[in-house]
């Protein structure tokens, strides 16, 4: 209580001072670990350091999965979204933002939020698209198919696979390009069309 009385009566760009100057002194630590990421992106986040912010969410995102801390993974996710969404130029706030939803699908998914899996992957995909990363915008298109999958969302996944399919091809990925046969070949057999599952 005493803490927050305190917190209340300083202006904001005090708060922001404050937490530059922790998080500075933290980083600075020849001893920082793994473990401090969560804290460095407090202090970061509070500090408005957006770009170390979305950088250090990233790594405490990783560890919080690693231990099975997955609702915490997701509170640090929407965090590093909050600091991504304030970086510039646009090019690197898409490329931290990709990077954050793509590691908040381990949490998700086990914590069985598969409703949010293809809000988010449906967004890492658009953001593929704007960086004009064919490669990848193929490899999160199967993600999404085999999710859709997962959900019995046959006829929508198999719109997606047969997309990524011929994404993967224009990126020249034969490895994504056979990934997306399989999952297009799993949705036609759940919609009993098995002729074109072979």
């Amino acid at each position: 209580l005493v803490q927050e009385a305190v917190l209340a009566a300083m202006t904001r760009a005090r708060r922001r001072q404050l937490h530059r100057a922790a998080f500075e002194a933290l980083s600075a630590r020849a001893s920082v670990t793994p473990a401090d990421a969560g804290t460095l992106t407090q202090h970061a986040f509070e500090g408005e350091q957006w770009a170390a912010a979305a950088r250090h969410a990233l790594a405490a995102m990783a560890y919080a999965i690693a231990r099975s801390e997955n609702k915490e993974a997701l509170r640090l996710f929407e965090l590093g979204l909050g600091a991504a969404g304030r970086i510039e130029p646009e090019a690197e706030q898409l490329g931290n933002e990709l990077a954050l939803r793509l590691e908040a699908l381990g949490a998700q998914m086990a914590l069985g939020r598969f409703d949010d899996i293809i809000a988010n992957l449906e967004q890492a995909q658009a953001i593929t698209h704007l960086l004009g990363d064919l490669r990848r915008q193929a490899g999160v298109a199967v993600q999404l198919a085999v999710t859709h999958w997962g959900c019995g969302n046959f006829s929508q996944g198999l719109a997606v696979a047969t997309h990524a399919g011929e994404v993967a091809a224009a990126a020249g990925s034969r490895s994504v390009q056979m990934a997306a046969g399989v999952a297009r070949m799993m949705h036609n057999h759940a919609l009993g069309r098995y002729a074109d599952a072979q």
